[in-house]
């Protein structure tokens, strides 16, 4: 008789995360509604917070520093993310987080009690940095979840259905955030919103911990971010969040102005239609993306983004290189508003195009500096929300002293431009690395060695070496 099979024991995480994965439908279910909700969260604000910090006498610029501070609480948390969901594993940090953002959304509804105005002010500079945070955490949490959930060959569609999530909290929000404060008052949408976080962080709870949680020796984002494909990546990533963000405090007077003549809920809809144009485009990008390539369809993304830049509102008259489509410009009130709406789609479809091939490139890069989804996605996952992140707390800055020097036209047409200017490099660095990286595989096939030498052995690779394992020496 001969012996049984040993084994593999459970502390064995090379060969765990050897094992092709199944995916778990539960997981991605989970972990898109903690992303969508999270944004959700985020956005409940925009409708009646700004109004009700007036009441307490905030200024405009207190108020907008109060909502900068999310993104700005969780752009500086994220990057501890992985180290913390390599310690305690990604669903504990993820049920943390859930219950953090639910415990400040309802410490959010007494916030109007506080007085005086400097009260309030601290109440909310506290909360909302709290809220950030777990933010972050949640977000990076989830994602790496969802992409260590799923086969390698879905993971793009699996980030197209975050992104899509993410896209549709960030779009209703405000629309449920407005709806219930008419209903009930400030409180209600914040006992709500607390409510949401609580059941969600209650079924997380109720999930068993999945084998693929304990994965080896989480990569470096420093590591990482030497490989010049993810660079670039993220660089895209940043660049379109920065387009998209841009438009924040600077596209509701220009639609409000002639010949728009738009009221206010008009131009949230007009607004709208880019973010309802990403979400569902983000559904399809992942199969969209491996049909075409992360490359074509990376630089497509980055070209409809510039695209719906330059005719938002393009010059009337020829001026290179800023006016390359005068012939666009449209003189009456229902043509300028459809191009206006053509253009926001076009922003929402090159944004969907940009971040998932993205993220599915970075990945790629990694296996195939041999890193497996197992120990690089917590990585990816923070790297790709602090791109975002930056990106979201950059544009809005950058929007105004531009506009005041060259003008609300000349400064989406420069926005634009550069945004198709990034086409070149990212072609060169990412067509370059795998040109050199096919190259040297053909070279190493010719390449024959009579016998297996020390010096015919490799140097540890670059995934090796970001989870400080050894090459192995000859006997």
């Amino acid at each position: 008789m001969t012996p049984a099979e040993p084994v593999p024991e459970v502390d064995d995480v090379q060969g765990l995360a050897q094992r092709p994965r199944v995916m778990s439908v539960r997981t991605v279910v989970v972990c898109c509604c903690a992303c969508g909700v999270s944004d959700l969260n985020f956005s409940l604000f925009v409708p009646f917070f700004p109004a009700v910090a007036m009441r307490h006498g905030c200024s405009t610029t207190i108020t907008g520093v109060l909502f900068s501070l999310h993104s700005l609480a969780a752009l500086l948390t994220t990057p501890v993310a992985p180290m913390l969901c390599e310690r305690f594993g990604g669903l504990r940090i993820l049920r943390i987080a859930l219950g953090m953002q639910a415990a400040t959304a309802f410490a959010f509804s007494f916030a109007d009690r506080a007085s005086p105005a400097s009260s309030f002010v601290v109440v909310c500079i506290c909360l909302r940095c709290v809220q950030g945070m777990a933010a972050g955490l949640s977000e990076v949490s989830a994602v790496g979840l969802l992409m260590r959930s799923v086969p390698d060959d879905k993971v793009s569609s699996a980030m197209g259905w975050s992104e899509a999530a993410r896209g549709v909290g960030i779009m209703i929000g405000p629309t449920v955030g407005g709806a219930l404060d008419e209903l009930g008052g400030y409180p209600v949408p914040f006992y709500c919103s607390s409510g949401l976080m609580l059941l969600l962080c209650l079924v997380v709870a109720s999930m068993p911990a999945p084998a693929v949680e304990k994965k080896p020796l989480a990569a470096s984002q420093l590591s990482l971010l030497t490989l010049p494909v993810i660079g670039a990546s993220l660089f895209v990533c940043f660049g379109g969040m920065f387009a998209i963000a841009f438009q924040d405090p600077t596209i509701a007077p220009f639609l409000a102005a002639p010949p728009y003549n738009l009221t206010e809920t008009e131009v949230g809809l007009v607004y709208s239609s880019s973010l309802l144009t990403y979400a569902f485009l983000s559904v399809f990008a992942g199969p969209i993306a491996n049909a075409l390539g992360d490359l074509p369809a990376l630089s497509l993304g980055l070209l409809l983004s510039a695209a719906g830049l330059i005719i938002l509102a393009p010059l009337q008259t020829f001026e290179f290189p800023l006016s390359l489509v005068p012939f666009l410009a449209q003189h009456t009130r229902t043509g300028s508003v459809a191009q206006a709406i053509a253009a926001m789609c076009l922003l929402g479809v090159g944004g969907a195009f940009c971040f998932i091939p993205a993220n599915a490139l970075m990945v790629a890069e990694a296996k195939a500096h041999g890193l497996g989804v197992e120990s690089s996605s917590d990585a990816i996952a923070a790297l790709s929300m602090i791109a975002f992140t930056a990106g979201a707390v950059t544009g809005p800055a950058v929007s105004g002293p531009l506009l005041d020097t060259l003008g609300f036209r000349r400064s989406y047409a420069l926005v634009g431009l550069i945004l198709a200017l990034l086409v070149l490099p990212l072609v060169i660095i990412v067509g370059g690395a795998h040109r050199w990286r096919r190259w040297r595989a053909r070279t190493a096939t010719r390449a024959t060695t009579p016998a297996i030498t020390a010096d015919a052995i490799p140097a540890a690779s670059m995934g090796e070496r970001l989870l400080g394992h050894a090459a192995p020496m000859v006997q």
